[in-house]
């Protein structure tokens, strides 16, 4: 879908979700919790993000897969930290505020039923899917929801092709 929104739009710069440049670093790191370690990566990932919002700024049309607002969300509703979320967001509040404000102008949430969705992730190779049934009974429900209360357009995708899900996209920006 990503590819076909870029032959619509032209000159534009993919920011593709590669979880593996921001964990490969954290690996090597030694953390006495299990929580500084995942304050530590998603405080990465938001600051690689921050990172090329900052180049956006100066450059063409940017285009983030899969990012943005959506590690402020696991950020804030990871169940093994749900009882730090507002420490997590204390600590990190301007990069939240920076990632949020950004994603209330052009953000989309591709919505589809959680059955699709489950199939497509059985066929995606890039991370361990280990959080995958968690996710499905505890934050899909209000993980569309989140995303529409901070500005996200939600965009149903439900039997369109990637190049109609683009279509539709680029009709909206």
């Amino acid at each position: 879908m990503i590819n076909e929104l870029t032959k619509l739009m032209g000159s534009v710069k993919v920011h593709s979700e590669n979880v593996r440049e921001v964990l490969e670093p954290i690996s090597k790191l030694t953390f006495t919790e299990p929580y500084e370690q995942f304050l530590a990566t998603q405080t990465a990932f938001i600051e690689r993000d921050i990172t090329a919002l900052r180049e956006q700024e100066e450059t063409i049309i940017n285009i983030f897969d899969n990012r943005l607002a959506e590690y402020v969300f696991y950020l804030l509703h990871f169940p093994d930290f749900m009882e730090l979320s507002s420490y997590s967001y204390d600590k990190l509040r301007p990069q939240i505020e920076r990632i949020m404000t950004v994603s209330e102008k052009k953000s989309f949430y591709l919505s589809g039923r959680l059955e699709t969705i489950e199939q497509r992730i059985k066929t995606d190779t890039t991370r361990k899917r280990t959080f995958w049934p968690y996710f499905a009974k505890h934050m899909y429900p209000y993980h569309q929801q989140w995303h529409a209360d901070y500005g996200a357009t939600i965009m149903e995708t439900e039997g369109l092709s990637c190049k109609e899900i683009a279509e539709k996209i680029y009709s909206h920006l």
